[in-house]
């Protein structure tokens, strides 16, 4: 399903639910694992963002816990997006980097394994825009940053998709968690190339 900028999106909606933990799922959340860092290649396949492609490192020195996950739903149900990004304020998870110039704090990440690879969830309390000078990008409602990727059990590199820019919400009649994204904005960018990076 291809998403409809500046309306809630149900497929993203699914996706926040099991990034916040609405479900039960399995959380890697000691904080004594030895930091991690994840490359992909960055394509942008839509919005007004610079085409092309760049690479993006993503550095996760701690997992969310448990407890961190509850104070982020605690804020969103008290107020909202502005208390999502409240709550996330206070953590700090490792940072998101996109070729050798702009970075962004990564506030809640988790990683489950699933039957088809590892998968990884990372979120920001800013957006994730590679173009920072934009009217449109600034706008105070589309606060937050999500990364999801895959790494297959096959060992071969993963892919995933970038959300740079939304907007989260609770819808009482459906009982979920929905994300919404800046209409003629930001279009979710396909991450492929992904791996766990070591040095040599």
């Amino acid at each position: 399903m291809t998403p409809t900028r500046g309306q809630a999106q149900p497929a993203l909606a699914l996706l926040l639910v099991l990034l916040l933990g609405a479900l039960a799922l399995s959380f890697a959340g000691d904080k004594d694992v030895p930091k991690e860092t994840f490359r992909a290649r960055v394509v942008n396949i839509g919005g007004n963002l610079p085409s092309g492609t760049g690479l993006l490192w993503m550095t996760v020195e701690s997992w969310s816990t448990d407890q961190e996950r509850e104070a982020l739903l605690r804020g969103l149900q008290a107020r909202g997006n502005e208390g999502l990004t409240d709550a996330m304020h206070k953590m700090d998870k490792g940072y998101v980097r996109f070729q050798d110039n702009l970075r962004w704090k990564v506030n809640h990440a988790v990683s489950i394994d699933t039957p088809d690879g590892r998968k990884i969830r990372l979120v920001t309390e800013r957006p994730i825009t590679f173009v920072e000078t934009g009217a449109s990008l600034r706008s105070q409602d589309y606060t937050v940053g999500v990364i999801e990727f895959t790494l297959p059990t096959s060992g071969k590199p993963g892919e995933g998709v970038l959300i740079p820019a939304a907007k989260v919400s609770i819808n009482e009649a459906a009982k979920s968690i929905e994300i919404e994204t800046p209409p003629g904005n930001t279009a979710p960018m396909q991450l492929t190339s992904v791996e766990l990076y070591k040095k040599k």
